[in-house]
């Protein structure tokens, strides 16, 4: 497959929205991040269907997400635990997990699914000060932060009765600790990236998606598949 010509979803708007957020300062020191694409068609086509065409879902969508993942944390890739799925065919999987671990402890999952039936947002991101959550590729979604108040955290240590029963870890925060935010408002387009290729041909400009990183993320998926064939994690430097 041509691993270059798929990195243009850096130029996705619900990707671009993630990296304004934390480029911004909306949400600080996040540690986990979730990247889910869903549907329920429940069958492969064309090229996706056939091993030796580079099906499957972790080539198909997959190169796109960790792509995003690995341009988001710039860090080394430490772990990779994965687990595929053959629900319809047993050539190529059409489910898959991965999740990674970076050099600072950070996490990231990424899932594909293609038999969900109520689906899961694109986008979960936790920070230290608060969560964002991007829905759907329409970008619907929102931010809920700590308040700037430090008095707003002095807030009762009481065992809160919930419909789960009583609980002090897990109580409900006051809503008078956090501020919900719109997510912010971006442009992209994938014109950009194939722009840029002409450029950096034409001597004006370098790539912004160079040759190294496309290796990266297929060294991650090569990580991917040899996690889920021996059914256990691998510690790797990538």
């Amino acid at each position: 497959m041509n691993t270059l010509g798929a990195l243009c979803r850096r130029w996705d708007k619900d990707y671009l929205i993630l990296r304004a957020i934390l480029s911004e300062g909306l949400l600080n020191r996040s540690y986990s991040f979730e990247s889910r694409v869903q549907g329920s068609r429940q069958a492969t086509h064309g090229w996706r269907g056939y091993k030796m065409n580079g099906g499957g879902m972790v080539l198909d969508w997959g190169v796109h997400m960790l792509d995003q993942m690995l341009d988001l944390i710039p860090e080394k890739v430490t772990s990779v635990c994965a687990h595929l799925h053959y629900i319809y065919t047993k050539e190529v999987e059409d489910n898959f997990t991965a999740m990674l671990r970076f050099e600072s402890g950070i996490s990231a999952l990424v899932s594909v699914a293609m038999n969900c039936f109520i689906l899961q947002p694109r986008w979960h991101v936790s920070c230290a000060d608060g969560t964002a959550v991007i829905d759907n590729w329409e970008c619907e979604g929102r931010i809920v932060k700590l308040t700037d108040d430090p008095s707003a955290m002095e807030w009762s240590e009481d065992i809160i009765y919930t419909a789960a029963g009583p609980t002090r870890s897990m109580a409900p925060r006051p809503n008078s600790t956090t501020v919900e935010m719109p997510l912010p408002t971006v442009t992209g387009s994938w014109t950009q990236y194939y722009l840029n290729i002409l450029d950096a041909l034409a001597g004006k400009a370098e790539l912004t998606v160079k040759p190294e990183q496309a290796l990266r993320v297929m060294r991650v998926i090569d990580a991917i598949f040899l996690s889920d064939k021996t059914g256990a994690p691998l510690n790797v430097s990538i």
